[in-house]
């Protein structure tokens, strides 16, 4: 059996599938399995997943009809087989130290690893996540992967146990098209006793174009539904993550009453929602909005 199975949903992926399947099968860690989820893709990209099979016997494909990425991603959680469940994107590529990295802070009662990630946008390169060693419950690494990281709905920096996947039957909800590894992610802290966050990452995320792709996608009740898993894992008591998630739900419900669709004006609201918050009086309007939105 593996050590670690790595997940990668591909959907007419043929410009970069090679540069992210390549740099998996450079790992400097050699016991893991990569299991390749075509997603119903109309170019090339099947027929390259399928000529890694005859190189690399650690490659598994997988062939479905389009569903998006979490039916994808969500095949390949039923089809893992190692200790260890981890994600790739298949437009991103990752260092060689990468596994190593989560395999080597995974000693002892670990039920999850979190690394840095390096964000590479059109020049400029950037760490998100928190550069020193934490270690908590699900709690601690909520707030501080929301409020001090910014990587929280990242699957593909962490590490997860496959045993609390397989055994809470926990998969990507298939409903909803935006922040689904979000929801997955906290879902999951919710079994977590000791997690992990390292420094160093081997992780490298190519920026999409999210004003493109969800330009009309009203995210409110998937806000809604985040903020209330988080309320969960808080045991019902205010924190700074829990703070934040206030304010992006409060924003929402503003540029929603506003708009119609938040993600026309997320930008905008995103910009002033944060100097109103400053405004003592004004946030406490706002707050009690925000407190009749969770009643309901």
């Amino acid at each position: 059996m593996p050590l670690i199975s790595v997940l990668v949903p591909v959907y007419n992926a043929e410009k970069y599938l090679h540069r992210c399947v390549d740099s998996i099968l450079a790992q400097t860690f050699i016991d893991f399995e990569l299991l390749l989820i075509d997603d119903g893709s109309t170019d090339s990209s099947g027929a390259i997943c399928d000529g890694y099979t005859t190189i690399d016997n650690r490659v598994r494909v997988f062939h479905k009809e389009n569903g998006g990425a979490s039916s994808a991603r969500n095949l390949g959680l039923e089809n893992a087989k190692g200790e260890w469940i981890t994600f790739c994107d298949s437009d991103d590529f990752v260092d060689t130290d990468w596994l190593k990295n989560y395999i080597d802070n995974s000693e002892g009662k670990c039920d999850l690893v979190v690394q840095t990630i390096k964000i590479l946008n059109k020049g400029y390169d950037e760490i998100n996540g928190p550069q020193y060693f934490i270690e908590g419950d699900g709690k601690k690494i909520m707030v501080a992967l929301k409020y001090h990281g910014g990587t929280l709905g990242y699957p593909v920096n962490k590490l997860f146990s496959s045993s609390i996947i397989k055994t809470k039957f926990l998969r990507f909800r298939e409903d909803i098209k935006l922040r689904e590894d979000e929801d997955f992610v906290l879902r999951y802290l919710m079994y977590v006793n000791n997690g992990r966050i390292i420094k160093n990452g081997g992780y490298n995320y190519i920026i999409p174009d999210y004003h493109s792709k969800y330009l009309s996608i009203d995210v409110f009740d998937i806000e809604v539904e985040l903020y209330k898993t988080a309320w969960l894992i808080s045991g019902g008591k205010n924190n700074s993550a829990l703070d934040n998630y206030q304010i992006e739900l409060t924003l929402q419900l503003m540029a929603t009453l506003f708009a119609g669709k938040y993600s026309h004006v997320r930008p905008f609201m995103k910009t002033i929602g944060l100097k109103v918050f400053r405004w003592i009086s004004i946030k406490a309007i706002i707050k009690k909005i925000f407190d009749f939105v969770r009643k309901i």
